[in-house]
């Protein structure tokens, strides 16, 4: 399994990371888009909640399977079931990837605990295109709805280059959150190289809702991380910077006021 086949999952992994702040007004964006965009209940960052946010956002780097299970034990309570969620894009998506084999276009529909998800892909051997569509597929308590899309080149080398996009509306019964996102990833399987481009918002949420973006690609050898930049773009014009500063070691920077100005917050290590 590539590193984006894992890291996919994390992307929704990250709709679900507490916070315990309040949010603000912010930019809208199509219902329909798969394109992230500022949430128009977008949090603003301050210097209360920045370190909150940061490690949120840390986690769709480490989690991804570029550093494993790095901060799994350090994560509070979560508003939906992770590491389910986790599991259960894992296993709907990704199960076919990357077989070297050719298969037809195809449709096959997996029942979840209650609801579907319904996979039509095609495989040619050296790449692979599918679309996934959740209809209220509930698992563990967690009930997803939406379409993800994904593709895949790679070869015998072990170089492959990935690409996938989706809006997922996500519920436990009692609160609801949309969650939509973009990445890329290129890379080698047997030597561990990778470099992802990722974007993704998240709004919804009771509390913590912003924009992350991709200024630098996220670079390293698995399991390291050794370059890359990350923004995240809360309220206000509110934002952090997350830059590798080391390996395996993010420095946290906090703009408050949206003036362009940095102040130095912490470091994450990873």
């Amino acid at each position: 399994m590539s590193k984006l086949h894992k890291f996919t999952a994390v992307m929704v992994f990250s709709l679900y990371l507490i916070g315990c702040g309040g949010s603000s007004s912010g930019g809208g964006g199509d219902d329909d888009s798969t394109t992230p965009t500022l949430p128009a209940d977008a949090t603003k960052i301050t210097m209360a909640n920045a370190s909150a946010i940061a490690a949120d956002a840390v986690s769709s780097i480490d989690i991804v399977g570029v550093i494993a299970n790095a901060n799994k034990g350090s994560q509070t309570e979560t508003i939906f079931g992770t590491s389910e969620v986790l599991d259960l894009i894992i296993e709907k998506a990704f199960n076919k990837s990357h077989r070297l084999s050719s298969v037809a276009n195809k449709t096959e529909t997996e029942s979840c605990d209650s609801g579907s998800v319904t996979i039509d892909y095609e495989e040619t051997g050296t790449s692979e295109s599918g679309t996934l569509t959740f209809s209220d597929c509930e698992e563990d308590g967690i009930t997803l709805n939406g379409v993800f899309r994904y593709s895949s080149n790679f070869d015998n080398s072990g170089d492959y280059s990935d690409t996938g996009s989706g809006r997922l509306t996500i519920s436990d019964g009692s609160l609801d959150g949309t969650f939509v996102v973009n990445f890329s990833e290129t890379g080698n399987e047997f030597t561990g190289s990778y470099s992802t481009t990722l974007s993704f918002s998240i709004s919804g949420s009771p509390d913590y809702n912003f924009l992350l973006t991709t200024l630098v690609p996220i670079t390293g050898f698995d399991p390291d991380v050794s370059g890359g930049q990350l923004k995240v773009a809360g309220a206000d014009n509110s934002s952090l910077l997350l830059t590798v500063d080391s390996l395996n070691t993010i420095k946290v920077e906090l703009d408050e006021n949206g003036d362009g100005t940095y102040v130095f917050l912490e470091i994450i290590n990873l």
